[in-house]
């Protein structure tokens, strides 16, 4: 499961765009992840990941990460704002990948992700490009 999110401007800090996703079998990903330059954002930092979100006029979305696909699916609605905030980042995002079921992605987002930061293992993540492919 994996959607878009958005984390509102708010004293002096920007705001956010975010693409969070579930994956299965998370720990059988760190070592690939950390090997692409993805953090565990219980680190508190986060920087540029091997990576990038494509985003085709097809309505597709994947998320590679080091030449692969991790995520290959529909893509889901943008919430108000995503796109400028994408803009004002110089066209990143901010990629984050959790355990699947770990993020309530229809609700308590915040919540859950704020929880997720304050244990370590538990969430990674990546500023990456986002593309727009007209393929």
């Amino acid at each position: 499961m994996y959607a878009k999110a958005l984390i509102p401007a708010g004293s002096g800090i920007p705001a956010m765009p975010l693409l969070i996703a579930g994956v299965d079998q998370l720990p059988a990903l760190v070592a690939y992840l950390k090997a692409n330059g993805w953090l565990d954002a219980a680190g508190g930092t986060v920087r540029p990941g091997n990576g990038e979100l494509r985003i085709t006029t097809a309505q597709r979305l994947e998320l590679i990460i080091g030449g692969e696909t991790m995520l290959d699916d529909t893509n889901p609605a943008s919430p108000p704002g995503w796109w400028n905030a994408v803009e004002a980042a110089g066209n990143k995002c901010f990629a984050l990948l959790s355990q699947a079921g770990s993020v309530d992605l229809r609700g308590s987002t915040g919540i859950d992700l704020q929880r997720l930061l304050d244990q370590p293992g538990t969430l990674y993540w990546a500023s990456v490009p986002v593309n727009v492919d007209p393929h």
